[in-house]
């Protein structure tokens, strides 16, 4: 699912089986975001990608969301600031913007794995350079948050998991992701 507008016109293509997206607005835009996601339908699950992603500067921003709308969702983001590429954890509820501290990954990485788990009411996100050895990245969230429940005004959605490529400076940056793996599982 794009966000109201065709795969073509937000940027979306898949060559040799590889998604990429590219560049579009802040994920706090009502418009023009550069963002595939599909619906969580498990109170237990795990979404994962792979993505390969060069950010020049912070209006570089790629990665993956637990998403309600635009005021409201989370974000392990990867961008670049002056001491180099980093990880993070963006928390968007009720437009109150919060940030874990970033987590700096060597300037040759090429790829980096992505991995949201979700039980029940909790999310953690996990990065990995090789696929294998996975690493927290920020605290564990409340995904009471992320619901028709707790949202002020357009609440209708449900929470989405998804994946995303911002380019607020138009400088042509894309996001390529080599799969989308989503798993549910019983009551764990």
């Amino acid at each position: 699912m794009t966000l109201r507008r065709s795969f073509a016109t937000n940027g979306i293509s898949v060559k040799d089986g590889v998604l990429r997206i590219q560049g579009g607005a802040s994920v706090m835009s009502k418009y023009f975001q550069g963002l595939l996601a599909r619906r969580q339908q498990c109170l237990d699950c795990d979404f994962e990608t792979v993505m390969r992603f060069t950010p020049r500067h912070l209006n570089h921003i790629a990665g993956m969301l637990v998403y309600y709308n635009y005021d409201n969702h989370y974000y392990l983001k990867m961008s670049r600031d002056s001491e180099g590429m980093f990880l993070a954890v963006s928390a968007l509820v009720n437009k109150e913007l919060t940030d874990s501290a970033p987590v700096y990954v060597p300037e040759d990485t090429k790829e980096v794995y992505l991995r949201a788990r979700i039980r029940h009411e909790e999310l953690q996100y996990f990065f990995s350079l090789d696929g294998e050895s996975y690493v927290p990245v920020g605290e564990i969230l409340d995904m009471k948050n992320i619901s028709d429940e707790h949202i002020q005004r357009n609440g209708f959605t449900g929470s989405m998991l998804g994946v995303n490529c911002c380019d607020t400076q138009g400088d042509g940056v894309y996001a390529d992701f080599r799969y989308l793996d989503y798993r549910e599982y019983e009551e764990l």
